[in-house]
């Protein structure tokens, strides 16, 4: 029996966090196994840990951590004398998290591109607005990458 627990506050924030990323198309396990290792005050939680306390069923927890890790947004260590493999986030996953949101979102704007670009009346209200947001996207985009490679010069000073 895991001696890990986590406080009513760390529970809530757990939850808002699953559903965050299930609200993003992640099956709710592996949103829920992120945010329990983000979340988490450990270094690492053991599979009994992770699985212990979001209840989950033993194939949930491996299915969900195989894709974790293959999608290189947790990794695995062991200790030696230890059998017990422990999982943390990679340093660089909530960054990554930030760039795929970008990257996206810039497919979604190439998609708008071509819809604007077969409306036939582009004078319509509706065709207008359509633009507007368009340019919107366009213009976040852009600016999404000027932040994103500031802050990183920020990083390296």
């Amino acid at each position: 029996m895991s001696e890990f627990t986590l406080s009513d506050k760390q529970k809530d924030l757990l939850e808002q966090f699953g559903v965050l990323l299930e609200s993003r198309g992640w099956q709710p396990a592996v949103g829920r196994i992120l945010g329990l290792l983000i979340i988490s005050e450990s270094e690492a939680l053991t599979f009994d840990d992770i699985r212990e306390t979001l209840h989950l069923s033993k194939s949930a927890t491996s299915t969900a951590l195989n894709l974790l890790l293959n999608t290189s947004k947790v990794e695995y260590f062991t200790k030696p004398g230890d059998r017990k493999r422990y999982f943390k986030v990679k340093k660089i996953v909530l960054k990554d998290m930030a760039y795929e949101e970008h990257k996206k979102r810039c497919t979604f704007t190439n998609l708008l591109k071509e819809v604007y670009a077969q409306k036939k009346n582009k004078e319509s209200a509706i065709c207008q607005s359509f633009k507007e947001a368009l340019d919107y996207f366009e213009f976040m985009n852009k600016e999404f990458l000027k932040l994103f490679k500031k802050w990183e010069s920020t990083k390296k000073s």
